[in-house]
Parts: C-alpha cells; sequence; structure tokens
C-alpha cells in the first residue's frame, strides 16, 4: 500500500484527474465518508457526492472476499493488522481479536468476511440517511471487472 499524501496534496491531484474526466461521459466515484483514510475530500467534491445518485452494487460475499484477498495479501501483514486497529472501536473487542487471530494464522478469508462486517454497516448507515429515491441496486454476481463495468453502464443508461 502506497503512503498517502496530505490532505493539501490530495485535493490538488483529485482537481487534476477531475479536469481530465470528458463531462459528456458518465464517471464514478465510490461512496465515501468526507475522510477517506486520512485524508479529507474537499468540502465542494463531497456535497455533491452526497446529492448525487447511488448505485449501491449488490456482489455476494464469497466473490468480495476474493476480491480482497487479491488486492491486500500481497502488502506486509502489518499494515493490515494496523488498519484492523484503525477500526477497533467500530469493530469491537471480540471482532478484532478474531480478526488479529484470523491475520496471524493466514487465514485472509476470515479476516476479510470480519472486516467486511464492519463495512457494510458503515456503509448501509450512510445510505439510510440519503434521499430515498437516489438510491438504486444492481445485483451483480461476475468476477469479471469488465463485464460488470458494461452491466453498471447498461444499467445508468436504464435510469436516464
Amino acid at each position: 500500500m502506497n503512503e498517502q499524501p496530505r490532505t493539501e496534496q490530495f485535493e490538488n491531484d483529485l482537481f487534476s484527474e477531475i479536469q481530465k474526466i470528458d463531462n459528456t461521459k458518465y464517471f464514478w466515484v465510490e461512496d465515501e465518508s468526507r475522510m477517506t483514510g486520512k485524508v479529507r475530500i474537499p468540502n465542494a467534491f463531497y456535497d455533491q457526492m452526497r446529492e448525487a445518485r447511488v448505485i449501491k452494487i449488490n456482489v455476494p460475499k464469497e466473490l468480495r472476499i476474493k476480491q480482497l484477498i487479491e488486492d491486500y495479501t500481497g502488502v506486509d501483514d502489518k499494515l493490515l493488522e494496523e488498519a484492523l486497529y484503525r477500526i477497533e472501536k467500530r469493530l469491537g473487542g471480540l471482532a478484532l481479536k478474531n480478526a488479529l487471530q484470523a491475520l496471524k494464522d493466514k487465514n485472509y478469508e476470515e479476516v476479510a468476511s470480519i472486516s467486511l462486517e464492519y463495512y457494510d454497516k458503515a456503509y448501509n448507515y450512510g445510505l439510510s440517511i440519503r434521499k430515498p429515491d437516489t438510491v438504486k441496486e444492481l445485483s451483480i454476481n461476475s468476477p469479471s471487472s469488465l463485464e460488470n463495468a458494461k452491466l453498471i453502464l447498461k444499467f445508468v443508461k436504464e435510469l436516464d
């Protein structure tokens, strides 16, 4: 995992990337909280995110676990341990203990499963405080990113 930039650099990088976007095409951002890691999303951008339409993409837990393992097991387990400690308060003591033991045992499926419990609660809470008519759901069962992107694009075009 790369080190995160400072908030000011993140804002500059974000602005630079937004400038490159063809505004005649769709683009998506992940539904993040105001803080993403240690950096703060700029207020104007965050406020627009809160007002935008949301597509809740439902993916089977097994596929999500598999993807998390692919994305995060190539890094030092110490970084994963630190990430677990950062969410300790919301994860709960027993879940943290179980996740740390699973990490020690290299049982990445269990670490991912426990982590998803926390993240799903957080995302579901975030969705619950949005205007209901702005949230649309799409179920996806494919592990193919390209196939999923095509399904999402088709879904969005049907909404317009």
